[in-house]
């Protein structure tokens, strides 16, 4: 059996073939580091997606802060209205409690420049 290819012997007849685990460990370790490569470029470009998301939502934002301030002054302007004696706010008023919309007096002051 000495002059068998040496990819036909045994290990007990091939001492070094048992004993080299240096290719499996090596392709382990490429895979390993590719594949940490791979997820690193997927969640940077997740991340940039994110961020240009909340830009591009940014705009919207600020409008809605400052509609929500309006509509809190008109909402405070009414309560007064309806303190006041004036039979519409006061109509205005009980629907709106009706429908569980609670009217903050304080809403329309100092919200200008705040954010929530």
């Amino acid at each position: 059996m000495a002059d068998a290819p040496e990819w036909t012997r045994t290990p007990a007849t091939n001492p070094h073939a048992a004993s080299r685990p240096f290719l499996p460990v090596a392709l382990l370790c490429i895979s390993l580091i590719f594949w940490t490569g791979f997820q690193l470029t997927q969640l940077l470009s997740e991340h940039s997606s994110l961020v240009a998301a909340r830009a591009g939502q940014q705009r919207e934002m600020e409008q809605s802060l400052r509609l929500r301030s309006a509509l809190d002054a008109l909402a405070t302007d009414t309560a007064k209205l309806a303190d006041t004696g004036n039979p519409n706010a006061k109509t205005i008023v009980t629907e709106l409690k009706k429908r569980g919309i609670t009217i903050n007096p304080n809403a329309g002051k100092g919200t200008k420049g705040e954010k929530p």
